[in-house]
């Protein structure tokens, strides 16, 4: 799958991912009675805020086809998640609103910007929960933009 990626001009080095892969069904190799093994092999590109779609045949190791979406909602891959919570956490905010915690969660929403006009349109950008013993952290809200590889705290809104 890299090397159908690279023959299509987006570099490895890019900061392209593997987010998902996932076997498929082959209908026309069942009806004609073969074995098809096959994968879509889902990767997230920063430059240009692109999901490539690489469709293999694993038995032939063969790239079957690769489509290129743009402004994908696609899974975070677990290096993605690891550099937004690292992020976070080198925040003085962040850490002093978990002390005197003993276990603390990370979880993470990949949040989109469907308008043109939001500054974090094609923006790769990740809301991270925070779950200790007494529950999820409110104050501060945790937003990294991995695209610019910067950290967007708020303030929790008041409860109601």
């Amino acid at each position: 799958a890299w090397q159908a990626v690279e023959e299509r001009g987006l570099r490895v080095g890019d900061r392209i991912y593997v987010v998902a892969a996932e076997p498929l069904r082959s209908k026309a190799a069942e009806l004609a009675g073969e074995t098809a093994r096959e994968a879509l092999v889902t990767h997230y590109r920063y430059a240009g805020d692109l999901a490539v779609l690489t469709r293999v045949d694993l038995l032939r190791a063969e790239v079957l086809g690769v489509e290129m979406v743009p402004h994908p909602a696609v899974p975070l891959a677990p290096e993605e998640f690891q550099e937004a919570r690292r992020l976070a956490l080198a925040d003085a905010r962040v850490t002093g609103a978990l002390k005197g915690s003993e276990e603390v969660r990370v979880e993470a929403l990949v949040l989109r910007a469907a308008e043109p006009g939001d500054p974090l349109f094609s923006h790769r950008v990740v809301r991270l929960l925070f779950r200790t013993e007494r529950g999820y952290v409110r104050d501060p809200v945790v937003m990294v933009d991995l695209t610019d590889r910067v950290l967007l705290l708020e303030a929790a809104a008041p409860a109601p």
